[in-house]
């Protein structure tokens, strides 16, 4: 009895095997079309190699910056890979382009049209840090000021930049950073009494003034 019953299981097992074997065997083939990305325009990869070539962005990133500017303007996104996959194809293009940006010698500028202020600091013996007003004429890329001061407030920076004028002249334009101080009212508002309506918060073209941050040998 017990043998007929493992026999008739054995069976049943062989059986449910070879159907499905037979099932899986004759089921048709499903074909899946092939998806291929509709290829971005020209000035998009040229885009993206200016940008890697004017930043040191890693490709998360850079895909982003891109996204950001070119998304609701132009209607055009990329992804971190295919950005990968343009700088790694035209790496020696944004080597060579960010060598000439190196190289690139900018437009010239009139004299004591545009002042670029800013503020470092020195370390004495005592390792206080002394605050140092610099200002630079954009035009002919001349330090005029590099001068201690006792403090950043609003009164001393004023001070300092009267007796500039009063040696170099007025300037047309005075571009800051956002520090305290070129934002504070008192400073806003001695500005727009000589003349210059606001102060200009324009840290991204203060490379020449930030420079002086390793200068100031005093």
């Amino acid at each position: 009895m017990l043998l007929t019953l493992v026999l008739l299981l054995l069976l049943v097992h062989d059986h449910v095997v070879i159907r499905r074997a037979h099932r899986h065997r004759h089921r048709p083939a499903i074909r899946r079309k092939a998806t291929r990305s509709r290829r971005k325009p020209a000035w998009v990869r040229a885009e993206v190699i200016r940008l890697k070539a004017l930043s040191d962005l890693s490709c998360h990133k850079l895909a982003a910056t891109f996204n950001r500017m070119h998304a609701a303007r132009n209607g055009m996104t990329v992804s971190k890979t295919w950005v990968a996959e343009v700088v790694r194809a035209h790496r020696y293009e944004v080597a060579d382009l960010r060598r000439r940006f190196k190289r690139h010698v900018p437009p010239a500028q009139p004299c004591n049209a545009v002042w670029g202020v800013d503020f470092t600091g020195k370390a004495d013996l005592a390792k206080r840090i002394h605050p140092v007003l610099g200002v630079i004429d954009y035009g002919s890329r001349s330090a005029l000021v590099l001068r201690p001061l006792p403090n950043r407030t609003a009164i001393t920076t004023l001070k300092a930049l009267l007796a500039a004028m009063e040696t170099y002249g007025v300037p047309a334009a005075i571009q800051t950073d956002n520090e305290a101080v070129f934002t504070s009212r008192l400073f806003r508002f001695s500005l727009r009494l000589l003349g210059y309506g606001t102060a200009c918060p324009r840290p991204e073209r203060l490379g020449r003034t930030a420079g002086l941050n390793g200068c100031s040998g005093l």
